[in-house]
């Protein structure tokens, strides 16, 4: 596990847009991939990883890339006061069998990363229909709080 740098970010992409796929297949409306997705990741996450603010970690094996997470501090309505900072992590994916690997390392690797932060919590985005991130956030003791409904706009 560690940073990444600028000549992750193909691999980065790669992995992402393969996720991308996924997502589309299990909800073609809330996660329809946009025209240019690739181009446009590429060209955020570029910016990403020279930003102060913004963890970007990347994850090896023998084959490559096996895995990322993005997270940076994310605002928290004034109703709501958590203790520390809030983190949204907006990308968390790994190739198919390596959450206990890759997706392990890396959160650890976030959560040494953002205690220096006072970070108070780690917001996890999973769909509801990826059984094994769920998994995976069950086994490492967190906690899901939101599900959101969606119904497609009928024109």
């Amino acid at each position: 596990m560690r940073e990444a740098v600028q000549a992750d970010v193909d691999a980065i992409v790669e992995l992402i847009e393969s996720k991308r796929v996924q997502l589309a297949a299990w909800e073609p409306n809330f996660w329809r991939k946009a025209e240019g997705s690739a181009d446009m990741s590429r060209a955020f996450l570029s910016g990403q990883i020279e930003a102060s603010e913004v963890v970007l970690l990347v994850a090896d094996d023998t084959k490559g890339l096996a895995g990322c997470l993005q997270a940076k501090p994310t605002f928290v309505p004034p109703v709501y006061s958590p203790t520390g900072t809030t983190w949204m992590v907006d990308d968390f994916v790994v190739t198919e069998g390596a959450w206990d690997t890759a997706g392990a390392a890396l959160l650890q690797a976030l959560k040494l990363r953002t205690i220096g932060q006072q970070a108070g919590q780690l917001i996890f985005p999973v769909p509801h229909k990826d059984v094994e991130a769920a998994s995976f956030f069950e086994t490492h003791g967190l906690s899901p709080t939101t599900v959101w409904w969606t119904l497609p706009h009928q024109a």
